[in-house]
């Protein structure tokens, strides 16, 4: 059955069929796992009752959910949150995510009985990060299906091993004309392509105008010299620091208070001089 549904993702989807062979499954009566899980280390847990009660359809469904919670970093992204609500908002995104997968098989993927996948529609294209913002003071569920072992040791090459298994199931899709579905697209592009924070690029830009933050080899380091080595040099100021804020209405009292905060963070470091425009 194992066997048989891998092999089905393979055909319905390459990209998430290679995802699904390169994530370990063990086959556990231990009493601890009563559906299906996976832990820190990156394997999959089915119990042997659970398994046998599963659909093939049903099979691909549970392997799709689990290795999707590794190839999207939830260990790695859960940082401070609360680990039970945590689990929740990364279950809705990774089952929304399911529903995208179309499939040349009748009934390719269906819900084991008895299972009420978490899935709200209004949380659609969102990330589990937005989600769990959205879920905060909202009244828990009776009954949820928990499948992150968040409490056991992670790994620590477990996100960039899963990482460079996501780099290489695309290219693996690209050259058998797999097609990826849009959603799982975009939040693997976002994955391997991380946004910088507002905060990170603003101190960038502009400490990178000010003299002593800034090295160039057109100006060697003359301690450098004294050495024996070629360092580069500090370079000097480059002028007055220019500070365009938005205040047009699109921009809240909020929005524009975190601005000018961060700027004046960054700059009470410094003796520059500060031209700020509104």
């Amino acid at each position: 059955k194992l066997f048989q549904a891998r092999a089905d993702l393979v055909d319905a989807c390459p990209f998430l069929g290679f995802l699904a062979l390169k994530m370990p499954v063990l086959i556990t009566n231990d009493g601890h796992t009563t559906t299906a899980s996976v832990d820190g280390r990156g394997v999959c847990r089915i119990d042997q009752t659970f398994l046998d009660s599963l659909r093939v359809s049903d099979l691909k469904t549970v392997l799709l959910h689990e290795v999707l919670h590794l190839a999207l970093d939830a260990f790695g992204r859960q940082n401070a949150r609360d680990p039970w609500l945590w689990n929740v908002a990364h279950d809705h995104a990774v089952n929304l995510l399911i529903e995208e997968v179309e499939s040349p098989f009748e009934s390719a993927f269906t819900w084991p009985d008895g299972i009420q996948p978490l899935m709200d529609k209004a949380f659609k294209g969102l990330s589990a990060e937005v989600i769990y913002e959205k879920l905060l003071g909202k009244a828990r569920p009776v009954s949820v299906w928990l499948d992150l072992r968040l409490g056991e040791t992670i790994d620590s090459d477990l996100g960039p091993r899963w990482r460079r298994h996501v780099v290489a199931a695309r290219e693996q899709a690209r050259l058998q004309g797999g097609r990826t579905p849009p959603g799982i697209a975009t939040f693997v592009k976002d994955l391997l392509q991380p946004k910088l924070p507002w905060q990170q690029i603003l101190a960038h830009r502009i400490l990178g105008r000010i003299a002593g933050h800034r090295r160039t080899f057109a100006r060697p380091s003359r301690r450098g010299s004294a050495l024996g080595l070629i360092l580069p040099g500090k370079r000097p100021s480059e002028g007055v620091v220019g500070v365009f804020v938005d205040v047009s209405g699109s921009i809240s009292e909020g929005d524009r208070t975190a601005f000018l905060s961060e700027v004046a963070g960054i700059l009470e470091q410094t003796n520059a001089q500060v031209r700020l425009l509104a």
